[in-house]
């Protein structure tokens, strides 16, 4: 794993009756048992990767019991870069409830390339690493392309996790779809813009943007696209327009 002599990485503690000598340490990082994983995979004909493991690690205490950590470990082979995994990442903790992680450049990592990594943060403290494996471990695996490993210790944020979601209630009806387009005066238009936004808002979900045009020197027309939950939001919506826009 070309990692130095002093690293806390190799302070691991030592089983008194291992089942042989891969099994003679309990693991500080899980990134090498991924790497075996990869290159167990790319050997049974696989070209694309996407893995993630959830386990132990232990860092050794003197004077008493290891420390045990839950850790995530996630890697990327194939067509994937370090912003790949990065969005990959960011996704997937913000549907359990994380959020605001900073990544901060570092060269001096011995597993990961250089100018493709970096630490991560949240609150000020580094509870993990992201970016691509070195070229020389690459080579210790014999894994012939770019591979993206992060690895965070999940028992360093547990109490950052913001576990409130909202939910919405599902709609009574199918919902169906309907394309709008108003004629209406061009004072009455401006007039009546935060009142409109307001009630789209409320009633119906715009699937794009809408298209506005002058029709004459005196009036503009709108065309919007809508996802509609009951016939009578529909309704209610084209009775609104007509009074209070004077829309056709």
């Amino acid at each position: 794993m070309n990692v130095e002599k002093d690293s806390k990485l190799r302070n691991t503690v030592n089983l008194i009756n291992p089942l042989g000598e891969d099994f003679s340490v309990m693991r500080t990082t899980q990134i090498p048992n991924m790497l075996d994983v990869i290159y167990k995979n790319i050997n049974r004909g696989q070209k694309d990767l996407r893995i993630f493991e959830l386990g132990k690690s232990f860092v050794k205490k003197e004077a008493s019991l290891p420390e045990e950590n839950d850790t995530l470990t996630m890697a990327l082979y194939g067509s994937y870069d370090f912003y790949d995994m990065k969005d990959f990442f960011i996704k997937t903790m913000a549907n359990v409830g994380f959020a605001g992680f900073n990544f901060v450049a570092n060269e001096d990592n011995p597993i990961l390339h250089q100018g493709r990594s970096a630490d991560i943060y949240l609150v000020d403290r580094k509870i993990g690493i992201i970016g691509e494996i070195s070229y020389e471990i690459r080579d210790e695996y014999d894994i012939k392309k770019g591979c993206q490993i992060l690895e965070i210790n999940l028992s360093q944020i547990l109490d950052k996790r913001k576990a409130e979601r909202k939910y919405k209630q599902i709609p009574k009806y199918p919902a169906i779809t309907r394309d709008y387009s108003f004629v209406t005066d061009r004072n009455v238009w401006e007039e009546s813009q935060q009142q409109e936004t307001l009630l789209w808002s409320c009633l119906l979900e715009p699937t794009d943007t809408g298209r506005v045009c002058n029709v004459s020197p005196c009036h503009l027309t709108d065309a919007q696209h809508y996802l509609i939950y009951s016939i009578s939001t529909n309704t209610a919506v084209v009775k609104w327009l007509e009074m209070k826009r004077n829309c056709r």
